[in-house]
């Protein structure tokens, strides 16, 4: 398979878990990144080298969609990260309200 062809279904990909991303639909993104990872992976297991395997005439447009999951990996960075903040933070409260309990029982 030509690597443009790849790379739009890469962006298709990418493009899908931005707005995943945004709607806060975690099960959707984390599908959306395994069909990411697959489009990957296959291009690694191909051994495909970009430059080589992209003529002058595809380059445009293959820069136009490495750039274009570029912005789609940084929007759903934007999303996932103060996510993944707020839940490292309510797990870290729940462990040392959970400690406090063990050590001194319940007060209530």
């Amino acid at each position: 398979m030509a690597i443009p062809v790849l790379l739009e279904k890469m962006a298709a990909c990418a493009a899908q878990m931005r707005t995943a991303a945004e709607q806060e639909d975690w099960d959707r993104l984390a599908a959306c990144e395994r069909d990411f990872a697959s489009h990957r992976d296959h291009v690694m297991r191909a051994g495909l080298d970009l430059h080589a395997a992209v003529d002058d005439a595809d380059r445009d447009a293959v820069i136009t969609l490495l750039r274009g999951i570029q912005a789609d990996n940084e929007a759903v960075r934007a999303h996932v990260l103060p996510w993944m903040e707020s839940t490292r933070k309510f797990l870290a409260q729940t462990g040392q309200a959970r400690r406090v309990e063990q050590a001194y029982g319940n007060m209530r």
